[in-house]
């Protein structure tokens, strides 16, 4: 397990000794523009309802008597709530919209580690599709493990250090998953996939934390992320599918 996790943070190195071959360099600068545009968008349109959110927590506070203070608070308190929402909703986001250029990058990077490629033909609706089943499956799992640790950390508060690394973990493990499908998608039905994925949590988990870790660069990190995370994972799901399926 803490193999696989360690294989799953070294992922993302192996991808810079094929990102220049057979013409990767393309979709990493499209996958980037691509990723840079839906968190704009992104951002945009959830800090539009910023003000309304900031005003209704500053409402909760009848008295008059350091309204002041209590306004700041809800104002700091809205921008970290926004920020959450864009950190969770962004990643699906990519896996759903951005699948069918991760899918190419994918299979170009199967051919040159193993001379060929499952499947060669995109579907491009059939992945958005398949990204959309996953996507709803793994974020209703997703929010609902994160409240129920938050729940933990609010009545046992000694715990909350705990409870906030296993959100991570938990954040990792499924932004892990969407990376490993790129490759998957090809080999597996959507319930095999799942099971493939489970068996090899611990390097969902590292492929995951260096994908949530570099998200968390401004700006670059959503220009990066999204081709090195897919990269890394297909590096890393080829070698596991050896002793599996090929």
């Amino acid at each position: 397990m803490i193999s696989d996790v360690i294989d799953g943070l070294f992922s993302h190195i192996r991808v810079l000794g094929v990102l220049g071959r057979h013409g990767l360099m393309k979709y990493f600068i499209l996958s980037g523009i691509g990723g840079l545009l839906i968190g704009a968008l992104l951002i945009w349109g959830i800090f539009i309802y910023y003000d309304d959110i900031g005003a209704f927590l500053s409402g909760i506070w009848p008295w008059e008597s350091g309204s002041a203070i209590f306004d700041v608070i809800a104002d700091s308190f809205s921008v970290l709530m926004m920020l959450l929402i864009v950190f969770l909703i962004y990643k699906y986001l990519i896996f759903i919209l951005l699948a069918p250029i991760m899918s190419l990058v994918s299979q170009r990077i199967e051919r040159i580690e193993r001379g060929h490629v499952a499947s060669s033909g995109i579907n491009v609706v059939g992945e958005i599709i398949r990204g959309l089943k996953l996507a709803i499956r793994n974020i209703f799992k997703e929010v609902l493990f994160t409240i129920i640790l938050l729940i933990i950390s609010v009545v046992l508060p000694w715990l909350a250090w705990l409870t906030g690394i296993m959100i991570f973990v938990i954040q990792a493990y499924y932004a892990g998953f969407g990376n490993m499908d790129y490759t998957l998608e090809r080999y597996y039905s959507t319930t095999r996939s799942i099971e493939f994925v489970s068996r090899n949590r611990g390097f969902a988990v590292g492929n995951g934390i260096i994908f949530l870790l570099l998200l968390t660069i401004p700006v670059l990190g959503m220009f990066i992320a999204p081709f090195f995370g897919a990269a890394g994972a297909t590096l890393g799901t080829l070698d596991r599918l050896e002793g599996d399926y090929l």
